[in-house]
């Protein structure tokens, strides 16, 4: 997305954050109006209390901004443990994020060598 190739960035942590989100080399964009930004801190459900929660980061550009709730939708329940992910998920998440068909089968182990 940096390099202006893709529409929508997307990372999560679990908490305590590792420091794999990149905030700090998106700060500046944001601040910009160059992207825009949205977060959630999502819960495991009430009987999955052993499991942290995950902070999940998404940048979009500002005429994409859309992708950002499309992804959200998908990613919440996931993270929330009240609905596993599917094939289907990847799909529409490798869509938003801007890939190619190509990369998404790929991606998913569908493609030929």
């Amino acid at each position: 997305m940096l390099s202006g190739q893709k529409p929508l960035a997307l990372f999560f942590d679990t908490l305590p954050e590792s420091g794999v989100i990149p905030d700090k080399d998106f700060d500046a964009f944001v601040r910009s109006g160059a992207f825009v930004m949205d977060q959630r801190i999502v819960r495991p459900i009430d009987g999955k209390k052993n499991m942290p929660p995950t902070r999940v980061v998404l940048y979009a550009i500002p005429s994409e901004a859309w992708r950002i709730q499309e992804a959200l939708a998908i990613l919440e329940p996931v993270f929330a443990l009240t609905r596993p992910p599917s094939e289907e998920d990847d799909v529409t998440l490798g869509r938003l994020l801007g890939y190619a068909e190509e990369d998404i089968a790929n991606f998913l182990g569908q493609g030929h060598p």
